[in-house]
């Protein structure tokens, strides 16, 4: 059985914080619904390429689907937004904060050729 109320659950994210490999960066939050999308940019300001391994949420996010598979490569100066399409993992309103994980490594790396 459905329920489709599940669905309207309000999920106010008071601020996304991204955890960039070594370093944290916070941004504003917003109003969601159960299910949502996060557009999540990325700017490649190093001066070679690099190649984002993973991007995680974390709970009580799921991360369901994405706009780009991963492993992807950005060019030194290219721009890219990752669309999150992420889902609340829970059965009563939420308000608080959003994690996310992203790792990158210059695709010289050896830990990049996975």
């Amino acid at each position: 059985m459905k329920f489709p109320f599940f669905n309207s659950i309000p999920v106010e994210i008071t601020q996304v914080n991204i955890a960039y490999n070594t370093a944290m960066h916070s941004f504003g939050g917003m109003k969601a619904k159960k299910k949502f999308v996060y557009k999540l940019p990325f700017s490649n300001t190093e001066t070679v390429p690099m190649r984002v391994l993973k991007i995680e949420v974390s709970a009580p996010f799921v991360l369901k689907k994405m706009n780009y598979s991963l492993p992807a490569d950005v060019e030194s100066g290219q721009k890219m937004v990752f669309e999150l399409r992420c889902e609340f993992d829970g059965k009563f309103a939420y308000s608080g904060p959003m994690n996310i994980k992203l790792n990158a490594l210059p695709i010289s790396s050896r830990l990049a050729k996975k």
